[in-house]
């Protein structure tokens, strides 16, 4: 997969730079990484944004990308500089890929120079009118060179290599290109192609020479200076002719493959290379958008991944909390059934039990060691004592005994499917259980200070003890699984919400004012503020056009672009657009009902009479105005939604003007019947001033 600029690419590019963003003017400057930054541009009403990555592209953009919520250093230095700064040129620094953006004039002592470097690990510098470097993005020393590039330093533009001429003959050609070399049975470099080769030693680019080696009819796989020497002479020649051409419209195509049903994006190219003609394509109308959908598919998708990885991450979390109850809860089962087995074993061997304790008791209480009771145990068992038999061991420092009893096992199938069952136990009630032929042998600790009963007792407190863990346990599984879900729907929420690269729509001239489109197709605009009203007046009411304006103070001033001014504006329109001026109006906070008038175009004046003043906002109407009903203060909205220019055709008539429909409803049509039959006899609309001589002031 492609990922950064060639040669051709810088070319493709600074002619779109040229042609597009030359004497715009610098409105910001934002960071989307370290390495990656916007430039936004604006020119009267044309805005363009300007994105360079250092070390891999430069091109301008269509595209909202996600930004920093603050402002990196190096960003705000850019900002320093260069914010209210036109653009004046944009070069490249002799044949290498490094370009150089230049903002103001020496003439007015603020010009700056951006050098972006597109090769190695890449480099953005900020120069001003000399080349001395007021900052870059990394401070670094050319190994070859040794020159310096930091603060203060001297960039040094003079070094830049130029276009190199194509080899002439074939003796230049073989000293320059030799064979790969073979070391035993194994070629040294068996992929390094004759287009790798003479890319190398000329630096026209590898896809560019092998362009030219298919249309000279060369294999680029097979081809050789030894058997093809003319053919390739011929291509150097053509790749050097034209990038020394003055060419200066590209097209954009992406090459692409399908892997796993999944199309996925290789390579872009400013024009269809020889060797990309069989593979799939998709051809874009200029250079940049290849690039800008290349890499903006690129980004969603690494946003994607990240997306699916946060989230399987949060739901992991609450698995494992789920998990971890769920374990705690079956130990505490365990517990319980432990604990009300071995009280019953205790029950069912009662004088055995006590004969222990007593045994070992008076054995304490005569003061005889520890080692010497143990000893008498051992007697007693090679003797063949049950009591001391069934006791296993002693451990007095705890003042306890393991005794083992014995537990009949009724039925095999049952002890399998109990465990089968219970297959989470307890190591240590697995390390207890012991199966001997028809029983189950159990190791069980007593207490020497209580007895059989006493300790049957103890393990049925346990019980219960366990069983009350268990119920509260549960209770506050309940409130940390509701804790844990509300959080994880939370980081779910946050991360369905990760931006994404998306195209931005080009805004229409229209949409930053208050604006709709009535349902006979006329475009309404009016004003947010005083500021805007005087615009839209000024600028956009021409003649034709019909003003309306709400009968009360501190209103928007709306205004019908008619397309047509030899027909004039209908009633329905107008009485819409009244509508929507009295609920623009200080009337919708003040809750008053009230009308709107309307007015032509050429009543409309900003000239104030003799000795008076109109505010921003204000204007002189002169003659009749022609009021509307009283409007009430209810608003609505709707969607428009915007078409491809393919699919505009199919689309063709959908949204027809209100009072022209033919196939319309017989209901409908008598109504627009009897609406039209009222307009006609109607010579002029209710509520007219009929003062024609009046003039009056609008704000």
């Amino acid at each position: 997969m492609k990922t950064r600029f060639t040669v051709l690419d810088i070319k493709a590019a600074l002619a779109e730079i040229r042609d597009n963003l030359l004497h715009h003017y610098v409105l910001n400057i934002y960071d989307i990484d370290s390495k990656t930054y916007l430039l936004k541009l604006r020119k009267c009403a044309s805005k363009h944004v300007l994105l360079f990555e250092s070390g891999n592209r430069v091109h301008p953009t269509e595209m909202e990308w996600p930004k920093n919520t603050a402002p990196s250093g190096f960003s705000m230095k850019l900002r320093k500089h260069l914010k209210g700064k036109r653009l004046i040129n944009a070069t490249q620094l002799g044949f290498d890929r490094i370009i150089d953006l230049q903002f103001g004039t020496s003439a007015c002592l603020d010009e700056f120079h951006l050098i972006i470097e597109l090769y190695d690990r890449g480099n953005i510098i900020l120069c001003d009118q000399e080349y001395t470097i007021l900052n870059l993005l990394r401070a670094r020393t050319d190994k070859t060179t040794d020159e310096r590039f930091a603060v203060r330093e001297s960039y040094p533009v003079g070094q830049a290599q130029p276009l190199k001429e194509p080899f002439l003959s074939t003796e230049e050609l073989e000293e320059n290109i030799k064979p790969p070399q073979i070391q035993g049975n194994k070629k040294k470099n068996k992929n390094l192609t004759i287009a790798k080769q003479l890319n190398s030693c000329l630096g026209y680019g590898t896809d560019l020479i092998e362009h030219f080696l298919i249309e000279e009819g060369l294999e680029v796989a097979t081809a050789s200076v030894s058997q093809d020497a003319d053919e390739i002479l011929e291509c150097l020649q053509n790749c050097y002719e034209f990038l020394n051409s003055g060419k200066t419209k590209f097209q954009g195509f992406i090459s692409t493959k399908t892997n796993d049903n999944v199309l996925q994006y290789v390579d872009y190219q400013p024009f269809l290379f020889n060797q990309s003609q069989l593979d799939s394509t998709i051809e874009l109308e200029k250079f940049s958008l290849a690039v800008d959908k290349f890499y903006g598919e690129i980004q969603s998708q690494k946003a994607e991944q990240k997306m699916m990885q946060a989230e399987k991450s949060a739901m992991k979390k609450l698995e494992n909390v789920k998990l971890d109850h769920m374990k705690r809860l079956e130990s505490l089962k365990l517990a319980q059934a432990d604990n009300v087995r071995k009280a019953q074993l205790i029950e069912m061997n009662l004088d055995l039990v006590d004969s222990a304790l007593n045994q070992v008791r008076s054995a304490v209480a005569s003061q005889i060691g520890w080692e010497e009771i143990e000893d008498f145990l051992e007697e007693g068992q090679d003797e063949g004592d049950p009591v001391s038999i069934a006791i296993r061991e002693l451990k007095l420092k705890t003042n306890q005994i393991v005794m083992m009893l014995s537990e009949p096992m009724y039925d095999d199938s049952d002890s399998s499917s109990e465990e089968e069952e219970n297959p989470s136990e307890s190591e240590y009630t697995k390390s207890a259980r012991v199966t001997e032929g028809s029983e189950i042998i159990i190791y069980i600790f007593l207490d020497l200070s209580l007895s059989a009963f006493g300790n049957a007792k103890a393990f049925y407190d346990s019980k219960r003890a366990a069983a009350d863990k268990e119920s509260k346990t549960i209770d506050a599984s309940k409130k940390a699984l509701k804790s844990a879900e509300k959080k994880t729907n939370e980081s779910l929420k946050n991360i369905q919400t990760v931006r994404q690269v998306t195209k931005v729509r080009k805004q229409m001239w229209f949409e930053k004012f208050f604006w709709f489109i009535s349902s006979e197709n006329y475009l309404v605009i009016a004003g947010k503020d005083a500021q805007q009203n005087e615009t839209i007046v000024k600028k956009y009411l021409k003649n034709g056009d019909v003003y309306v304006h709400a009968d009360i103070h501190g209103a928007s001033s709306c205004i019908v672009k008619n397309i047509d001014p030899s027909k004039p504006v209908s009633p329905v329109t107008l009485h819409e657009v009244g509508h929507a001026a009295v609920c623009h109006s200080a009337a919708w906070n003040a809750k008053v009902l009230t009308s709107a008038w309307w007015v032509h175009a050429n009543q409309v004046s900003k000239t104030a009479p003799s000795g008076e003043y109109l505010s921003t906002g204000s204007f002189m109407i002169r003659g009749k105005k022609n009021y509307l009903p009283p409007s009430q203060l209810v608003l609505g909205f709707g969607f428009l939604f915007k078409l491809d220019d393919a699919c505009v055709a199919r689309h063709a008539g959908e949204r027809k003007i209100k009072g022209l429909v033919n196939d319309v409803e017989e209901k409908e049509q008598s109504e627009l019947g009897e609406i039209k039959e009222e307009n006609e006899n109607e010579p002029q609309l209710e509520g007219e001033n009929d003062d024609d001589s009046e003039d009056s002031k609008s704000d």
